[in-house]
């Protein structure tokens, strides 16, 4: 009788051990998820877009195992995907350091374009001058939204805001410069020659 009830406690511990395994792992998702927010509002979809990304993908596999019941797959995925939103959290640094150091070189490329098409415009005079000065005080009116992103730390957002501001001073400087006039000489009658 012993090893009868022996045998039917082993079988009801064994029954319990796997039911205990079996249990949603909604901690461990909820984990994985706040690691995954906490990541994107430090911006890692700006400055660690591959890492973020892979955590992500490591979330959503997660929660389709879980809705699949594969708990212990589900578990294993929310972990990784923890310890992907972690690995993107540290590299976040490296990539504001990198947008960073972008956003100052296309500051300075547009900068010098607009010097130079202020230092252009200043020798212009008419409809022509008129038509650059009015240009130069839109772009600047842009610029000014961009340099404030800039000491906000948007980074990303200069660099694209600049290129597209640089494009602009490009067209205007190209569409402002005045052809060279034709001379307009006197038609030379045959066998006779200019006089010099």
């Amino acid at each position: 009788m012993l090893k009868k009830s022996s045998f039917f406690y082993g079988l009801v511990a064994a029954g319990l051990m796997i039911s205990g395994c079996a249990k949603p792992p909604t901690l461990e998702i909820a984990d994985a998820e706040n690691a995954v927010n906490a990541a994107a509002q430090d911006g890692a979809a700006d400055f660690a877009p591959s890492e973020f990304n892979n955590a992500k993908s490591a979330l959503d596999d997660a929660r389709a195992k879980m809705a699949a019941k594969d708990y212990a797959a589900a578990r294993a995925g929310a972990m990784d995907a923890k310890a992907k939103a972690e690995m993107a959290q540290g590299a976040i640094a490296a990539g504001k350091e990198a947008a960073k150091g972008a956003a100052a070189e296309a500051i300075a490329s547009v900068e010098a374009k607009l010097k130079e098409l202020k230092a252009k415009s200043a020798k212009m005079t008419g409809k022509a001058g008129a038509e650059i000065k009015s240009g130069i005080k839109a772009i600047e009116s842009e610029w000014t939204k961009v340099v404030e992103d800039n000491m906000n730390g948007n980074y990303t957002k200069v660099t694209s805001a600049a290129s597209d501001i640089g494009a602009k001073i490009d067209a205007l400087a190209m569409k402002n410069v005045a052809p060279a006039k034709p001379t307009m000489d006197k038609p030379v009658a045959k066998g006779k020659s200019k006089k010099k």
